[in-house]
Formats: C-alpha cells, structure tokens, sequence
C-alpha cells in the first residue's frame, strides 16, 4: 500500500499537478459568456472581496476565507472559483466531506476546472481511495490549462 501511494505521489509531482493554486476570478464575464452587470465599483469591490479570501487562504486565515467565500457564493453562486477555493478551505480544516461538495458545486458550474478535479483527488488520496484519486488526477490533467 505505501507503494502505491508513493507512485502515485510521484505521478502527481511529475505531471505538474502537486502544485494548488488559488483561482482568481475572471470578472468580466459569467460563465454563460455574459458581461458581468454592476457599476464598476460594485465589480471592483467583488474582486477586492475575492483578492481578499485568496490572501486569507495563503496566510492560513481559514474562517475568514470561508466566510468570504461563503459571502460570495451566496452573491454569484454561477462562479466555479469560489466554491472551488472553498473546498480548499475545506481540505485544510481537515472537513472532506464538506470539501467534496463544495468542489462538486464548482464542477456544476464549470465541468472542465481543473483545479476542483485536482482537489478532489486530494479528498480522496486522504481518504486512502487511491484509485479515485487517481481518476480525478488524470481528469485535472486531461483539463489542465498549458
């Protein structure tokens, strides 16, 4: 069994894929390919908010990330980044089963993010499902941006 996770350790380093990186938001446009409505002010305080969980996760602060995150969610619940960086969150206060539904939801929104595909395997390599971690790794890297 430590083979296995080993090589698949090493699979995931080798790909390029062992690197977790918070998602920025692309605030011009929905996911429906729509412009993002409000006053520019409006938007440019979302991005703040946004910027502001991602510097929350980077320094560890994990309730304030989740509570921006889930303050954001809740205003535009169409963005796949959020949830994703929520289960993030959620990975690292050790809550998988949280985690898993949020990286779900960012798939919802977004079936070709590979940062929640990447996540999910993490969730399950924790849970010792290798096999399952591997299948979500390999869909992170069939999505993977180059």
């Amino acid at each position: 069994m430590y083979y296995i996770k080993y090589s698949l350790f090493i699979f995931v380093f080798i790909t390029g894929c062992t690197s977790v990186k918070t998602q920025a938001p692309a605030p011009t446009t929905q996911a429906d390919g729509k412009p993002v409505t409000g006053t520019p002010s409006a938007v440019d305080a979302e991005i703040e908010r946004y910027t502001q969980a991602l510097r929350y996760i980077n320094q560890n602060q994990l309730d304030e990330a989740e509570a921006s995150l889930l303050a954001i969610t809740n205003k535009r619940p169409e963005l796949a980044g959020p949830w994703a960086n929520l289960g993030l969150v959620y990975i690292k206060k050790n809550q998988l089963n949280k985690a898993e539904e949020q990286l779900n939801n960012a798939l919802k929104k977004n079936p070709k993010l590979a940062q929640a595909y990447h996540l999910l395997g993490f969730v399950e390599l924790k849970r010792d499902h290798i096999s399952k971690a591997k299948d979500h790794f390999a869909q992170a890297i069939a999505n993977k941006d180059d």
